[in-house]
Protein backbone atom coordinates (compact mmCIF):
# COMPACT_ATOMS: atom_id res chain seq x y z
CA UNK A 1 0.00 0.00 0.00
CA UNK A 2 1.36 3.58 -1.07
CA UNK A 3 1.42 5.97 1.70
CA UNK A 4 1.07 9.50 0.69
CA UNK A 5 1.21 12.35 3.90
CA UNK A 6 0.79 15.73 3.11
CA UNK A 7 3.47 18.08 6.45
CA UNK A 8 2.16 21.14 6.48
CA UNK A 9 3.90 24.28 7.19
CA UNK A 10 1.84 27.17 7.76
CA UNK A 11 2.51 30.82 8.43
CA UNK A 12 0.73 34.03 7.43
CA UNK A 13 0.79 34.97 3.74
CA UNK A 14 0.47 38.60 4.58
CA UNK A 15 0.06 41.06 7.60
CA UNK A 16 -2.58 43.41 8.01
CA UNK A 17 -2.81 46.06 10.76
CA UNK A 18 -4.29 44.48 13.70
CA UNK A 19 -7.08 47.23 14.95
CA UNK A 20 -8.73 46.33 18.17
CA UNK A 21 -11.37 49.19 17.79
CA UNK A 22 -12.71 50.95 15.08
CA UNK A 23 -10.87 54.34 14.06
CA UNK A 24 -12.08 57.50 13.63
CA UNK A 25 -11.37 59.41 9.95
CA UNK A 26 -12.23 63.19 10.00
CA UNK A 27 -13.08 62.89 6.29
CA UNK A 28 -15.62 59.89 7.10
CA UNK A 29 -18.67 61.38 9.15
CA UNK A 30 -21.41 58.93 10.25
CA UNK A 31 -23.85 60.66 7.22
CA UNK A 32 -21.53 58.94 4.77
CA UNK A 33 -23.68 56.56 2.35
CA UNK A 34 -20.17 54.00 2.61
CA UNK A 35 -19.25 55.02 6.33
CA UNK A 36 -21.34 51.46 7.78
CA UNK A 37 -19.39 49.22 4.70
CA UNK A 38 -15.87 51.41 5.41
CA UNK A 39 -16.09 50.93 8.94
CA UNK A 40 -17.41 47.13 8.60
CA UNK A 41 -13.97 46.39 6.07
CA UNK A 42 -11.87 48.88 8.50
CA UNK A 43 -12.52 46.64 11.92
CA UNK A 44 -11.26 43.72 9.96
CA UNK A 45 -8.44 45.28 9.79
CA UNK A 46 -8.19 45.04 5.90
CA UNK A 47 -9.04 48.83 5.44
CA UNK A 48 -6.72 51.50 6.98
CA UNK A 49 -6.63 55.29 6.44
CA UNK A 50 -4.05 57.03 5.46
CA UNK A 51 -1.62 58.76 8.14
CA UNK A 52 -3.04 62.37 7.93
CA UNK A 53 -5.96 60.65 10.01
CA UNK A 54 -8.40 60.51 7.12
CA UNK A 55 -9.81 57.53 4.61
CA UNK A 56 -10.46 59.46 1.63
CA UNK A 57 -13.89 57.61 0.69
CA UNK A 58 -14.53 59.46 -2.43
CA UNK A 59 -10.93 59.38 -3.88
CA UNK A 60 -10.53 56.41 -7.32
CA UNK A 61 -9.09 53.41 -6.37
CA UNK A 62 -6.33 51.72 -8.51
CA UNK A 63 -6.76 47.96 -10.01
CA UNK A 64 -3.76 47.03 -7.16
CA UNK A 65 -5.33 48.66 -4.22
CA UNK A 66 -8.13 46.91 -5.37
CA UNK A 67 -7.06 43.88 -5.64
CA UNK A 68 -4.85 43.91 -2.36
CA UNK A 69 -8.79 44.62 -0.54
CA UNK A 70 -10.21 41.54 -2.19
CA UNK A 71 -7.64 38.98 -1.23
CA UNK A 72 -7.20 40.52 2.22
CA UNK A 73 -10.53 41.16 2.54
CA UNK A 74 -11.88 37.88 1.85
CA UNK A 75 -11.53 34.53 3.38
CA UNK A 76 -10.00 32.62 0.45
CA UNK A 77 -8.70 29.28 0.43
CA UNK A 78 -5.08 29.15 0.97
CA UNK A 79 -2.55 28.07 -1.90
CA UNK A 80 -0.14 25.61 -1.51
CA UNK A 81 2.79 24.19 -3.61
CA UNK A 82 3.72 20.47 -3.79
CA UNK A 83 7.17 19.22 -2.88
CA UNK A 84 8.18 15.14 -3.01
CA UNK A 85 10.98 12.82 -2.36
CA UNK A 86 11.31 9.16 -2.29
CA UNK A 87 11.85 7.49 1.70
CA UNK A 88 13.71 4.18 1.75
CA UNK A 89 12.34 1.31 3.50
CA UNK A 90 12.16 1.58 7.05
CA UNK A 91 12.29 4.79 7.45
CA UNK A 92 10.28 6.77 9.93
CA UNK A 93 7.25 9.12 9.48
CA UNK A 94 4.67 11.04 11.66
CA UNK A 95 1.78 11.20 10.45
CA UNK A 96 -0.94 13.37 12.67
CA UNK A 97 1.26 13.01 15.93
CA UNK A 98 1.60 8.66 14.97
CA UNK A 99 4.89 7.27 13.88
CA UNK A 100 5.17 4.98 11.22
CA UNK A 101 7.85 2.94 9.79
CA UNK A 102 7.63 2.51 6.18
CA UNK A 103 7.22 -1.28 5.07
CA UNK A 104 8.80 -0.56 1.77
CA UNK A 105 10.23 2.58 -0.36
CA UNK A 106 7.40 5.22 -0.31
CA UNK A 107 7.35 8.92 -1.24
CA UNK A 108 6.34 11.78 0.84
CA UNK A 109 4.61 14.87 -0.35
CA UNK A 110 5.48 18.25 1.49
CA UNK A 111 1.94 21.03 1.34
CA UNK A 112 3.70 24.38 1.37
CA UNK A 113 1.93 27.37 1.65
CA UNK A 114 2.49 30.30 -0.82
CA UNK A 115 5.73 32.37 -0.41
CA UNK A 116 5.40 35.69 -2.79
CA UNK A 117 9.54 36.22 -1.41
CA UNK A 118 10.19 32.85 -3.16
CA UNK A 119 7.72 33.19 -6.40
CA UNK A 120 9.89 34.31 -9.67
CA UNK A 121 9.43 37.77 -10.95
CA UNK A 122 6.95 38.89 -12.35
CA UNK A 123 7.11 39.58 -16.12
CA UNK A 124 4.72 42.52 -16.77
CA UNK A 125 6.60 45.46 -18.23
CA UNK A 126 4.56 47.99 -16.48
CA UNK A 127 5.19 47.94 -12.91
CA UNK A 128 7.57 50.02 -10.52
CA UNK A 129 10.82 48.01 -9.00
CA UNK A 130 10.35 47.65 -5.28
CA UNK A 131 6.51 48.71 -5.56
CA UNK A 132 4.25 47.82 -2.62
CA UNK A 133 1.86 45.61 -4.41
CA UNK A 134 4.18 43.17 -6.01
CA UNK A 135 3.42 40.39 -3.59
CA UNK A 136 -0.21 40.95 -3.96
CA UNK A 137 -0.26 40.75 -7.88
CA UNK A 138 2.18 37.73 -7.28
CA UNK A 139 -1.02 35.91 -5.15
CA UNK A 140 -3.55 37.01 -7.79
CA UNK A 141 -1.52 35.98 -10.73
CA UNK A 142 -1.36 32.79 -9.19
CA UNK A 143 -5.27 32.41 -7.83
CA UNK A 144 -6.22 33.27 -11.94
CA UNK A 145 -7.81 36.75 -10.54
CA UNK A 146 -5.96 38.87 -12.82
CA UNK A 147 -4.11 37.85 -16.62
CA UNK A 148 -2.25 41.07 -17.38
CA UNK A 149 -3.37 43.05 -21.35
CA UNK A 150 -2.52 41.43 -24.32
CA UNK A 151 0.44 43.99 -24.38
CA UNK A 152 1.67 42.25 -21.61
CA UNK A 153 0.88 44.96 -19.33
CA UNK A 154 -1.24 45.01 -16.04
CA UNK A 155 -1.69 48.82 -15.51
CA UNK A 156 -1.53 48.66 -11.61
CA UNK A 157 -2.65 52.41 -11.39
CA UNK A 158 -5.19 52.74 -13.73
CA UNK A 159 -8.58 53.49 -12.02
CA UNK A 160 -10.83 50.39 -11.49
CA UNK A 161 -14.25 49.63 -12.61
CA UNK A 162 -17.19 48.12 -11.79
CA UNK A 163 -16.97 45.44 -14.69
CA UNK A 164 -13.53 44.80 -13.37
CA UNK A 165 -14.45 44.52 -9.99
CA UNK A 166 -17.31 42.24 -9.84
CA UNK A 167 -15.41 40.02 -12.73
CA UNK A 168 -12.46 40.21 -10.32
CA UNK A 169 -14.97 39.17 -7.12
CA UNK A 170 -16.72 36.37 -9.61
CA UNK A 171 -13.57 34.43 -9.80
CA UNK A 172 -13.52 33.97 -6.30
CA UNK A 173 -16.94 32.91 -5.60
CA UNK A 174 -17.28 28.97 -4.92
CA UNK A 175 -18.52 26.59 -7.89
CA UNK A 176 -21.38 25.54 -5.60
CA UNK A 177 -22.41 28.91 -5.05
CA UNK A 178 -22.22 30.25 -8.54
CA UNK A 179 -25.78 29.35 -9.67
CA UNK A 180 -27.68 32.31 -11.38
CA UNK A 181 -31.36 33.09 -10.65
CA UNK A 182 -33.32 33.99 -13.54
CA UNK A 183 -33.31 37.96 -13.28
CA UNK A 184 -33.39 40.57 -16.06
CA UNK A 185 -30.50 41.40 -16.93
CA UNK A 186 -29.02 45.60 -17.43
CA UNK A 187 -29.73 47.49 -20.31
CA UNK A 188 -26.12 48.48 -20.72
CA UNK A 189 -24.85 44.87 -20.63
CA UNK A 190 -24.94 41.83 -22.99
CA UNK A 191 -23.73 38.10 -22.68
CA UNK A 192 -20.99 39.28 -25.35
CA UNK A 193 -19.20 41.40 -22.97
CA UNK A 194 -16.47 40.22 -20.61
CA UNK A 195 -18.18 41.37 -17.54
CA UNK A 196 -21.30 39.77 -18.32
CA UNK A 197 -20.89 36.93 -15.90
CA UNK A 198 -19.74 38.78 -12.86
CA UNK A 199 -22.45 41.57 -13.33
CA UNK A 200 -25.04 39.08 -13.98
CA UNK A 201 -24.31 37.04 -11.13
CA UNK A 202 -24.42 40.39 -8.83
CA UNK A 203 -27.77 41.06 -10.06
CA UNK A 204 -28.93 37.73 -9.95
CA UNK A 205 -27.89 37.65 -6.33
CA UNK A 206 -28.90 41.02 -5.06
CA UNK A 207 -25.46 42.12 -4.42
CA UNK A 208 -26.06 45.27 -7.01
CA UNK A 209 -28.77 46.15 -8.39
CA UNK A 210 -29.31 48.23 -11.94
CA UNK A 211 -30.35 52.44 -11.23
CA UNK A 212 -33.50 53.98 -12.41
CA UNK A 213 -33.01 53.78 -15.75
CA UNK A 214 -32.20 49.81 -15.84
CA UNK A 215 -29.10 50.39 -16.43
CA UNK A 216 -25.99 49.10 -13.99
CA UNK A 217 -22.90 51.42 -15.96
CA UNK A 218 -20.14 48.55 -16.18
CA UNK A 219 -17.91 51.22 -17.11
CA UNK A 220 -18.14 53.12 -14.11
CA UNK A 221 -14.55 54.40 -12.45
CA UNK A 222 -15.20 53.45 -8.45
CA UNK A 223 -13.85 54.93 -5.97
CA UNK A 224 -12.49 53.48 -2.32
CA UNK A 225 -15.78 53.92 -1.12
CA UNK A 226 -17.80 52.17 -4.33
CA UNK A 227 -15.45 49.85 -3.60
CA UNK A 228 -15.80 48.89 0.29
CA UNK A 229 -19.76 48.72 0.18
CA UNK A 230 -19.51 46.47 -2.51
CA UNK A 231 -17.02 43.93 -0.35
CA UNK A 232 -18.79 44.65 2.51
CA UNK A 233 -22.10 43.36 0.80
CA UNK A 234 -20.85 40.29 -1.01
CA UNK A 235 -19.20 39.37 2.56
CA UNK A 236 -22.18 39.94 4.18
CA UNK A 237 -24.03 37.80 1.14
CA UNK A 238 -21.10 35.07 1.36
CA UNK A 239 -21.63 34.57 5.32
CA UNK A 240 -25.41 34.28 4.73
CA UNK A 241 -24.68 31.61 2.06
CA UNK A 242 -22.37 29.12 4.03
CA UNK A 243 -23.99 29.80 7.59
CA UNK A 244 -24.67 26.13 9.25
CA UNK A 245 -28.01 25.15 8.70
CA UNK A 246 -28.92 23.68 12.34
CA UNK A 247 -29.71 19.98 12.63
CA UNK A 248 -32.79 18.88 14.25
CA UNK A 249 -32.24 15.86 16.91
CA UNK A 250 -34.37 13.47 15.74
CA UNK A 251 -34.82 10.05 18.40
CA UNK A 252 -33.81 7.16 17.24
CA UNK A 253 -36.27 4.18 16.05
CA UNK A 254 -35.27 0.36 17.73
CA UNK A 255 -34.81 -2.05 15.26
CA UNK A 256 -33.89 -5.47 15.61
CA UNK A 257 -30.38 -6.68 15.04
CA UNK A 258 -29.44 -7.87 11.58
CA UNK A 259 -26.80 -10.47 10.43
CA UNK A 260 -23.87 -8.43 8.74
CA UNK A 261 -23.76 -9.89 5.60
CA UNK A 262 -20.24 -10.68 4.09
CA UNK A 263 -19.36 -8.22 1.56
CA UNK A 264 -16.90 -8.98 -1.53
CA UNK A 265 -14.95 -5.51 -1.83
CA UNK A 266 -16.07 -3.82 -5.16
CA UNK A 267 -13.79 -2.54 -7.43
CA UNK A 268 -15.72 0.16 -7.78
CA UNK A 269 -16.54 1.49 -4.19
CA UNK A 270 -13.25 3.76 -2.98
CA UNK A 271 -14.89 3.02 0.68
CA UNK A 272 -13.95 -1.01 0.56
CA UNK A 273 -11.27 -0.19 -0.95
CA UNK A 274 -6.31 0.45 -0.46
CA UNK A 275 -5.55 3.82 -0.97
CA UNK A 276 -3.68 2.67 -3.93
CA UNK A 277 -6.73 0.33 -5.51
CA UNK A 278 -8.76 3.65 -4.53
CA UNK A 279 -6.88 5.62 -6.87
CA UNK A 280 -7.24 2.82 -9.78
CA UNK A 281 -10.66 2.89 -8.84
CA UNK A 282 -11.62 6.09 -8.87
CA UNK A 283 -9.56 6.57 -12.18
CA UNK A 284 -11.76 3.89 -13.94
CA UNK A 285 -15.43 5.17 -12.12
CA UNK A 286 -14.71 8.79 -13.24
CA UNK A 287 -15.54 9.26 -17.13
CA UNK A 288 -15.87 12.96 -16.48
CA UNK A 289 -14.74 15.90 -14.41
CA UNK A 290 -15.89 19.54 -13.71
CA UNK A 291 -14.88 22.49 -13.15
CA UNK A 292 -12.97 25.71 -14.27
CA UNK A 293 -9.79 26.21 -16.43
CA UNK A 294 -7.30 28.52 -17.12
CA UNK A 295 -3.78 29.21 -18.03
CA UNK A 296 -0.40 29.69 -16.90
CA UNK A 297 1.59 32.88 -16.58
CA UNK A 298 4.08 33.54 -18.90
CA UNK A 299 6.24 33.99 -15.64
CA UNK A 300 6.30 29.90 -15.91
CA UNK A 301 7.77 29.58 -19.74
CA UNK A 302 10.97 27.69 -19.75
CA UNK A 303 10.52 26.90 -15.91
CA UNK A 304 10.49 22.90 -15.20
CA UNK A 305 7.63 21.23 -14.73
CA UNK A 306 6.67 18.53 -12.11
CA UNK A 307 7.33 15.88 -14.94
CA UNK A 308 10.63 17.16 -15.39
CA UNK A 309 9.38 18.78 -18.92
CA UNK A 310 10.72 22.23 -19.84
CA UNK A 311 6.96 24.27 -19.81
CA UNK A 312 6.64 25.76 -23.61
CA UNK A 313 2.87 28.22 -23.98
CA UNK A 314 3.54 27.02 -27.23
CA UNK A 315 2.64 22.93 -26.77
CA UNK A 316 -0.63 21.71 -25.51
CA UNK A 317 0.07 20.69 -22.05
CA UNK A 318 -1.53 20.82 -18.88
CA UNK A 319 -1.46 20.55 -14.78
CA UNK A 320 -3.62 17.96 -12.96
CA UNK A 321 -3.78 17.24 -9.42
CA UNK A 322 -3.63 13.15 -10.20
CA UNK A 323 -3.72 12.20 -13.57
CA UNK A 324 -0.22 10.30 -14.17
CA UNK A 325 2.13 12.08 -16.25
CA UNK A 326 1.93 11.75 -20.15
CA UNK A 327 -1.95 10.92 -19.67
CA UNK A 328 -3.86 13.20 -22.39
CA UNK A 329 -7.23 14.59 -21.91
CA UNK A 330 -10.10 15.92 -23.74
CA UNK A 331 -11.07 19.25 -22.41
CA UNK A 332 -14.47 20.67 -23.44
CA UNK A 333 -15.59 24.18 -23.19
CA UNK A 334 -18.97 23.67 -21.81
CA UNK A 335 -20.06 27.60 -23.04
CA UNK A 336 -19.10 27.12 -26.73
CA UNK A 337 -18.58 22.98 -27.00
CA UNK A 338 -15.01 23.63 -28.44
CA UNK A 339 -12.51 21.05 -27.72
CA UNK A 340 -9.07 20.49 -26.83
CA UNK A 341 -6.25 17.73 -26.32
CA UNK A 342 -4.05 18.31 -23.67
CA UNK A 343 -1.04 15.73 -22.32
CA UNK A 344 -0.41 16.30 -18.45
CA UNK A 345 3.00 17.11 -17.48
CA UNK A 346 2.58 19.35 -14.41
CA UNK A 347 0.78 19.51 -10.97
CA UNK A 348 -1.65 21.62 -9.92
CA UNK A 349 -3.89 24.08 -10.08
CA UNK A 350 -4.06 24.34 -6.06
CA UNK A 351 -7.06 26.57 -5.96
CA UNK A 352 -10.71 25.69 -4.80
CA UNK A 353 -12.73 25.25 -8.01
CA UNK A 354 -9.72 24.76 -10.38
CA UNK A 355 -9.63 21.53 -12.06
CA UNK A 356 -6.86 21.91 -14.32
CA UNK A 357 -4.56 24.84 -15.78
CA UNK A 358 -3.96 25.11 -19.20
CA UNK A 359 -0.60 26.05 -21.53
CA UNK A 360 -1.99 29.39 -23.57
CA UNK A 361 -1.99 27.99 -26.72
CA UNK A 362 -4.35 24.93 -25.35
CA UNK A 363 -6.73 27.77 -23.95
CA UNK A 364 -7.04 29.48 -26.77
CA UNK A 365 -8.26 26.57 -28.51
CA UNK A 366 -11.33 26.85 -26.56
CA UNK A 367 -11.57 30.52 -24.94
CA UNK A 368 -10.28 34.01 -25.44
CA UNK A 369 -7.71 34.78 -23.33
CA UNK A 370 -9.44 37.86 -21.71
CA UNK A 371 -12.04 35.52 -20.31
CA UNK A 372 -9.64 33.98 -17.57
CA UNK A 373 -11.35 31.32 -16.48
CA UNK A 374 -13.70 28.84 -18.59
CA UNK A 375 -15.87 26.11 -17.02
CA UNK A 376 -14.73 22.67 -18.32
CA UNK A 377 -15.61 19.12 -18.62
CA UNK A 378 -12.55 16.52 -18.27
CA UNK A 379 -12.36 12.96 -19.72
CA UNK A 380 -9.36 10.95 -21.09
CA UNK A 381 -8.98 11.02 -24.44
CA UNK A 382 -9.98 7.81 -26.43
Amino acid sequence: MRLKSLLFLSFLLFTSPAISQAASFKDLPESHPYYDAIMHLNKQGCLSGYNDGTMKPDQSITRAATVKLLLTCLDLPKIYSEESFTLPKGAEVVVNGNTIVLPAEDQITFKIPFDPQKYGKLSFTDLEPGAWYIDFLKEAVIRRLVTGYTDNTIKPNKSVTKGELYTLLYRVVPEDLKMQSPVPQAKDINENDWFYDGLQFALSQKINNTNDDGNINPLKELNRGHVAQFLSDYIKWYQEKTKPVPVIPVTPVSTPPQVQEQVTPNPFDPTSLSSTQTAVAKAANTANEFGDASYYSDIFEGKITASGEIFSQDKLTAAHRSYPFGTILKVTNRQNGKMVNVTVTDRGPFIEGRIIDLSKIAFTTIADLSNGVVNVSIEVAN
